[in-house]
């Protein structure tokens, strides 16, 4: 049995797409950070917020934050000491970021299951539309998968 779970938090580069490195094989499906990038995208368009840029260094930084939830176990936007360490990830990719957000996944067969599903959570939700973010990364490890957001200066 997979157990599906769902994580969001939020604070009030380049403009390119997802390649098959963002890809992670799980249980015979793919989970897809193009699937992610896209179902996001549409989204907003629904609401009328503009699309956000494809951010390759929030990608890296999404994977280093997946495979740190996969290697701890702790499935959290906090670690044990009560930190966010998104933040400090998000800031390796510059320091004059005015907004950051992260949602997070676990157990999901598909890019496109997590989009339906982060539509239906109300946190979820206002980060893939909040009109102040710009950017974003997604990355996937093993059955994780972290979309990072950003607005930077």
């Amino acid at each position: 049995m997979i157990t599906t779970l769902l994580l969001s938090s939020f604070f009030i580069t380049a403009n390119v797409e997802p390649n098959e490195k963002n890809t992670q094989q799980y249980n015979g499906d793919y989970v897809s950070a193009l699937q992610i990038f896209k179902g996001t995208n549409a989204i907003r368009d629904e609401v009328g917020s503009l699309p956000l840029a494809w951010n390759e260094c929030l990608s890296k930084e999404a994977k280093k934050r997946a495979k740190q939830i996969v290697d701890t176990g702790l499935f959290a936007h906090e670690d044990k000491t009560g930190k966010q360490p998104f933040s400090k990830q998000v800031e390796n990719c510059g320091e004059d970021w005015k907004w950051a957000g992260e949602n997070l996944a676990k157990g999901y067969k598909s890019g496109k299951a997590i989009v339906k599903a982060w539509k239906k959570s109300h946190g979820h939700y206002l980060n893939m539309v909040k009109e102040e973010y710009t950017e974003i990364g997604i990355a996937c490890e093993k059955h994780v998968c972290v979309q990072f957001f950003g607005d930077f200066e």
